[in-house]
């Protein structure tokens, strides 16, 4: 589809392609982002990524992961948000996945208190970890495999990676 750049986002593999017009931004007497090309995340993108961790508009557990071990919980809801982050890496508004965070990690710590049949504000101090980061210290949460016969255990993440612009 042909749009004009300056009226229309045009789409494309996940992203908006858009011309940057902006009056107010002015760097070394010259306007610094008119006629830059950008790319942004569709906000319909983002809601489509958070619809699975929503009932009624709230973050909700997933009822069919609570049979699995805290492990695979962890690193299923990990891979999830890692992946839709990194596809969109190149996005000049990666900070808009922070909804996004923030609905699966509530989403993971509902899932695994309804599993324990515990409360979810005791979930976040039996799962939190401190990482080291090259952007220093994040906090995550985490689950190690059980027992490996002697080797080192494998260790799930949720949280913890820093994006470009992106939620913590």
């Amino acid at each position: 589809m042909v749009t004009h750049a300056r009226s229309r986002p045009a789409r494309y593999l996940g992203y908006e392609i858009v011309v940057q017009h902006g009056d107010s931004k002015i760097t070394g007497g010259r306007r610094a982002v008119n006629g830059k090309v950008a790319l942004r995340v569709p906000l319909d993108v983002i809601r489509a990524k958070r619809s699975p961790y929503l009932c009624h508009g709230k973050p909700w557990h997933k009822t069919a992961m609570q049979n699995l071990d805290d492990y695979d919980i962890v690193k299923t809801y990990g891979a999830e948000y890692t992946g839709a982050v990194n596809h969109h890496l190149l996005a000049n508004d990666v900070w808009r996945f922070n909804r996004l965070c923030r609905d699966a990690q509530t989403s993971v710590l509902k899932t695994l208190a309804a599993k324990h049949q515990s409360s979810v504000t005791k979930m976040p101090a039996r799962h939190r970890a401190k990482i080291e980061t090259p952007y220093g210290l994040r906090t995550c949460y985490e689950s190690p495999t059980p027992g490996r016969n002697g080797k080192q255990p494998l260790v799930a993440r949720f949280g913890g990676e820093q994006a470009r612009g992106g939620p913590p």
